[in-house]
């Protein structure tokens, strides 16, 4: 007998003929007893289906002891290594019975908790930081606390009181650490926590801000992490320099904005490496040239929302942005609408950078343009494309050629990929393409519809 869902389905209806006419459980087969069950199943390893057992009166399901898989059929084309949401009612056996670093109150050293986690204003923080398991709520309070860096090592939450929420977080803030009054100004500048390395607020700085360059650098000199947000607008600075000692720039939910500034030339934030927030407008700055954010690493958009950095245009003609900045916009996989209407600064002398195809070249600065009897070992290397990709009227039937290729980034209102004509083509799968960032990412053409029935379309329209 073979241990599978048709020989289980087959047995069942020898003692249930109406099984099939039940919905698929066992509420028309309530007459059998756990005995006749488990003799039916006695050679049941793995059920590929469901199961499901309702309205009975059984006291255990110990006639399905041989079971040791259940497996849905459906199939999906995403595989997530995590399961986001389990619904469980319930309650958790006593401690006592779980493994050896197991508690029912916080304490040094525990890893699985077992209760809800209560922190306030005294709590002590070495009690939760070898904790894994939370099985109850988080629950944090008026605390001291500005971020949760104590809980690095805890792994899950599980709360199975559906009444209750998993993570509770109220009321902490850091009073000697927050400004709450927006508007920087002479008047306000002596509340603002200058001793503090993370500040949270809000500081918005314009045309009435009556605080010099040199005030503001007095006045930020301690200020490495700003949680809230930055709004820069129709104020007279050349640069930001007097925000040049961060070292990052988280903001969630929040906005950074720097526009209509008549005389910035740059921003200047010589030691910003991070920015984390759910909208960055960078806008209308006439004079701006560059950014000038030389350590920025990463930039992660926290929604999606459209992020604009539209510096340049035909009244703005100076600007560009370089490559290692473009670079950072787009490492993460942000779900946004990245709008960056710029040039890309040329850099001088960087090794496997060109402007035009070149053997060897890895990063391309414009259009690609490929058609009939290009010379493919000028793209063979090639790992980033800072410009549209025009494939033609070429007689290729692959692009394993741009095996190489990683990223398109494209800039200036245009499609960052165009292939149309190409008569022979039948895979238009680009290997290693991770990336393809452009304001119209919509609107790649292909090829004409009477060559599309032949042909494998691998297009990344994220």
């Amino acid at each position: 007998m073979n241990s599978n869902l048709l020989t289980v389905l087959f047995i069942v209806s020898t003692f249930c003929s109406n099984f099939y006419n039940a919905e698929n459980d066992f509420s028309d087969c309530a007459n059998l007893s756990a005995e006749q069950l488990k003799t039916a199943f006695k050679n049941m390893k793995t059920l590929v289906g469901g199961l499901e057992i309702s309205f009975t009166s059984y006291k255990s399901l110990k006639f399905l002891a041989e079971l040791q898989r259940i497996e849905s059929k459906a199939k999906t084309l995403l595989n997530y290594k995590k399961i986001s949401n389990v619904y469980m009612e319930g309650n958790i056996c006593n401690a006592g019975n779980l493994a050896k670093k197991s508690c029912i109150v916080p304490k040094v050293g525990c890893e699985n908790l077992v209760g809800d986690l209560k922190i306030g204003p005294k709590f002590g923080f070495k009690k939760v930081t070898s904790l894994k398991f939370l099985y109850g709520s988080l629950i944090v309070k008026n605390s001291s606390l500005t971020d949760f860096k104590i809980f690095e090592n805890l792994l899950e939450i599980v709360q199975l009181n559906s009444t209750k929420l998993a993570i509770d977080v109220q009321g902490n803030s850091n009073p000697p650490c927050k400004f709450n009054e927006t508007f920087l100004s002479n008047n306000t500048a002596s509340k603002f926590p200058k001793n503090c390395s993370t500040v949270c607020g809000i500081l918005l700085i314009n045309g009435t801000t009556d605080l010099s360059a040199e005030q503001l650098t007095e006045l930020f000199k301690n200020m490495r992490i700003l949680v809230g947000g930055l709004h820069i607008r129709n104020a007279t600075f050349k640069n930001l320099r007097f925000l040049s000692d961060h070292t990052r720039y988280p903001m969630y939910d929040a906005q950074l904005e720097i526009t209509y500034n008549s005389e910035l030339r740059e921003l200047g934030l010589l030691n910003l490496t991070t920015i984390k927030s759910s909208v960055v407008v960078i806008y209308r700055n006439e004079k701006l040239k560059k950014l000038n954010l030389p350590k920025l690493e990463t930039a992660k958009f926290l929604e999606n929302r459209t992020i604009q950095l539209q510096m340049a245009s035909a009244k703005f003609p100076e600007f560009c942005i370089k490559t290692q900045e473009l670079d950072a916009f787009t490492r993460k996989r942000n779900k946004c609408d990245l709008i960056i209407n710029s040039n890309i600064c040329i850099p001088k002398n960087a090794p496997k950078v060109c402007t035009v195809p070149t053997v060897g070249c890895e990063r391309l600065i414009g259009d690609l343009n490929i058609t009939k009897g290009f010379d493919v070992r000028k793209v063979e290397s090639l790992k980033r494309l800072y410009g549209t990709l025009n494939i033609t009227n070429t007689d290729f039937n692959d692009f394993r050629f741009l095996g190489n290729l990683t990223h398109i980034l494209c800039l200036l209102h245009k499609p960052a990929l165009f292939v149309v004509g190409n008569k022979n083509l039948t895979n238009m799968e680009f290997p290693n393409l991770r990336k393809r960032s452009s304001p119209l990412q919509h609107q790649a053409k292909l090829n004409p519809l009477q060559h599309q029935q032949k042909t494998k379309l691998a297009i990344f329209l994220e």
